[in-house]
């Protein structure tokens, strides 16, 4: 009987640091910490009018003045007359690239978010990036991404669309009918596992994607201007978040002590399960 009781214990002990542990990572709101990491990934897609679309995650990487960088997508020189690039200075050609969000603390009540332009061995401060949709030597469209140190309250969400940039994270209580900024995308569906915000324009559409908790899975930008090759219909450039290992929590206990709990557990089984031994002597 004590046997069974001690292994009803562990048991126990086990399912309430694990359920606890699952509760709490579907439920809370994500918000970031010091020295939190957000990267992207960035990606490209062409969709044609004959319903076929090319993808692709290589940039060639200019810089047009100080601290002020093109990235252009690599299949324009493929598929399209390139536009030209003499009196800019080339850096790479054909490489992957990602923007990362770094937090640190400036008060006790607020974040900085610096951002870093990232490919192959390079990790660039910058003023400015124009991230190309297109850029041929008749077509241009381009997003503007700058980059400015943003503040945010440490216990509030970004407010406005004037950052250069895109948020990383959301209030993941908003409901469909509410807007993420003050007037700006206003979201469209809610999931149980994901939020879906739109900003509509004549020639650019927004998306923003979220997990449940808040944070920003997918930033999409579409163009669907008239100033495109004929047989095409519209272009996107498609950031990515690249998944973090993020340490489970339980409210108030790091991954450590919930590691520890179920070694814990697992020793209890050991010991009330160990097998006993009778002596010949």
């Amino acid at each position: 009987m004590r046997k069974r009781f001690g292994l009803l214990i562990a048991v126990f002990f086990m399912l309430v640091v694990i359920s606890a542990t699952q509760v709490n990572s579907s439920t809370t709101q994500w918000f970031p910490g010091n020295g939190t990491v957000s990267e992207y990934g960035l990606s490209h897609i062409i969709y044609y009018d004959n319903g076929t679309m090319i993808e692709s995650d290589e940039f060639d990487i200019y810089e047009q003045a100080t601290d002020y960088y093109l990235v252009v997508p690599s299949i324009m020189k493929v598929y399209f007359t390139p536009k030209d690039h003499s009196s800019d200075t080339s850096i790479m050609n054909d490489t992957e690239v990602r923007f990362k969000y770094t937090y640190s603390e400036k008060s006790s009540t607020t974040w900085t978010r610096s951002k870093k332009l990232m490919f192959s061995n390079y990790s660039l401060s910058f003023s400015i990036c124009e991230n190309y949709l297109i850029e041929t030597s008749t077509y241009l469209a381009w997003q503007f991404f700058y980059g400015n140190d943003d503040e945010v309250d440490k216990d509030n969400f970004f407010t406005s669309t004037a950052l250069g940039s895109f948020i990383d994270y959301c209030d993941c209580s908003l409901g469909i009918g509410d807007s993420i900024y003050q007037d700006d995308y206003p979201i469209m569906a809610v999931s149980n596992d994901l939020i879906i915000a739109q900003d509509l324009g004549t020639s650019w559409n927004s998306t923003l994607i979220a997990y449940r908790n808040g944070r920003i899975k997918n930033k999409i930008t579409t163009y669907i201007g008239a100033s495109t090759p004929a047989d095409v219909q519209s272009l996107e450039i498609y950031y990515t978040l690249i998944e973090q290992e993020e340490p489970a929590m339980i409210p108030g206990f790091p991954l450590a002590i919930t590691a520890f709990g179920i070694i814990v557990g697992v020793l209890l089984i050991k010991y009330n399960y160990r097998p006993k031994f009778k002596s010949n002597k």
